[in-house]
């Protein structure tokens, strides 16, 4: 056997035995498009549970300074790095916009929602004054992001696990808001 092909096979079985990881996750087999969705929504209802009522998420911002999130799915976005691969497991990515915010509360907000993450148990990852990430026990992530354009301008993004293309379909729509009563 040459060099070059025991490299290829051995790259091969390496992948196989440790799974696809994208930004830290691995695939899970038994995950399907449809429970990461619904996982992702409660993780953002648990997130709005912490914070005072009135707050919710929207696919449209509360400022006429930043734009609508107008994927009506969630992304279904490749858990490997390059354009050399067509198929294999793909995570989930969706995104709102935190409504709600009182006038001048941004930064609270932001400082309230690191909170809820933080009493949650979930582990940081890549923070900034800016961006605050954290990922749940269960592989799954979220992006809290202040855009930095006054009131009104705070994200969440949820994202998934890698799920086995043979589980993307089918998608159900994104909620136009999300709230908790």
């Amino acid at each position: 056997m040459s060099i070059a092909r025991f490299t290829v096979l051995l790259a091969v079985v390496l992948t196989a035995a440790t799974g696809c990881s994208s930004k830290g996750s691995n695939v899970d087999d038994s995950l399907t498009a449809q429970r990461a969705q619904q996982r992702i929504y409660e993780l953002m209802k648990d997130t709005l549970r912490g914070l005072p009522v009135g707050a919710g998420l929207s696919k449209t911002p509360g400022s006429p300074l930043l734009g609508k999130f107008d994927k009506p799915y969630p992304l279904t976005v490749p858990c490997w790095e390059g354009n050399v691969r067509t198929e294999g497991p793909h995570y989930l990515r969706t995104a709102y916009w935190v409504i709600g915010v009182p006038a001048g509360a941004t930064r609270d907000y932001f400082d309230r929602i690191k909170k809820v993450w933080s009493d949650q148990g979930w582990s940081e990852e890549n923070t900034s004054e800016w961006v605050w990430v954290v990922r749940t026990g269960d592989g799954f992530g979220l992006q809290l992001q202040d855009a930095d354009k006054g009131d009104g301008s705070l994200s969440i993004t949820g994202s998934s696990p890698c799920v086995p293309e043979s589980a993307l379909e089918p998608l159900d729509p994104d909620p136009s808001e999300i709230t908790v009563v």
